[in-house]
């Protein structure tokens, strides 16, 4: 089954949220964040050569609250925030082998609006799209360790 009908199947089965990946390599700790349908308020990455730190904030019951940052505290930094009812609908990366270890070495997103964030990082390797056809990104999971190594993402039905 191609990754969107299964995508629509678990939508039409009314589950809550679906995992799709991780891509990319393994790294020193696992992350886990924002599986529930709240709604992402910004996100924070900090990038050189490849992604090197993730942080994300959502809204919950109306308060901001942040995730702790996920890899490395290198980097140039480069945020960006949703308006409410924006969301992130577009996820394309990249992967590459840096220095004998499998990184993130690109992050692009877009949302509902039609606006484009990123690319973050240089690229290079080999590239990976999450397009959400009726649904968003609402969290994210892999692995980290001192670069973030894997991403993947949870998605919930609009």
């Amino acid at each position: 089954m191609a990754c969107s009908s299964l995508i629509n199947k678990c939508f039409r089965e009314s589950w809550r949220c679906i995992k799709i990946g991780p891509w990319g390599g393994t790294g020193a700790c696992n992350f886990d964040i924002g599986r529930s349908a709240s709604q992402i308020k910004k996100v924070v990455l900090h990038t050189g050569d490849t992604v090197e730190r993730l942080e994300i904030s959502y809204v919950v019951d109306g308060n901001e609250v942040k995730t702790h940052p996920i890899g490395g505290s290198g980097g140039q930094s480069h945020e960006f925030e949703l308006i409410p009812g924006e969301y992130i609908n577009s996820m394309v990366g990249s992967v590459k082998t840096y220095r004998g270890e499998t990184r993130i070495s690109k992050l692009e997103f877009k949302t509902n609006l039609g606006k484009k964030h990123g690319p973050f990082g240089h690229g290079g390797g080999t590239e990976f799209t999450v397009p959400v056809m009726d649904g968003r990104i609402v969290g994210f999971f892999g692995q980290s360790g001192c670069y973030l190594n894997g991403i993947g993402v949870y998605l919930a039905p609009n």
